[in-house]
């Protein structure tokens, strides 16, 4: 597995999907991603402590056990410095659609 953290080249989900390939279920998966990117936002604002019982939670009720625990150790290997140099410490901004545009 590729040790890449997000992105178009990024390894595959936890669950092995791979991405969509029709329009309206690439619409779906997509709004899925951005509401899933306000609450990560949300979370990690309320500190380590509950993005700790979060992860610790997950691990309890899908036995992710050392998968978790090899993924966790990658990305707390990140360097914060570089992440925020390549602008990839925050998500980026949510598209903007111009009304009555050809969809």
């Amino acid at each position: 597995m590729p040790n890449q953290i997000g992105g178009a080249g990024s390894s595959p989900p936890l669950n092995g999907k791979s991405r969509p390939s029709n329009t309206k279920a690439a619409r779906k998966y997509n709004f899925r991603r951005q509401q899933r990117h306000h609450l990560i936002d949300a979370i990690v604002g309320l500190g380590a402590r509950v993005v700790f019982e979060f992860i610790d939670e997950l691990d309890r009720y899908h036995d992710l056990g050392g998968d978790l625990d090899n993924r966790l150790a990658r990305y707390a290997g990140l360097d914060p410095a570089l992440l925020h140099a390549l602008d990839a410490d925050r998500f980026p901004a949510s598209p903007i659609r111009v009304a009555g545009a050809a969809q």
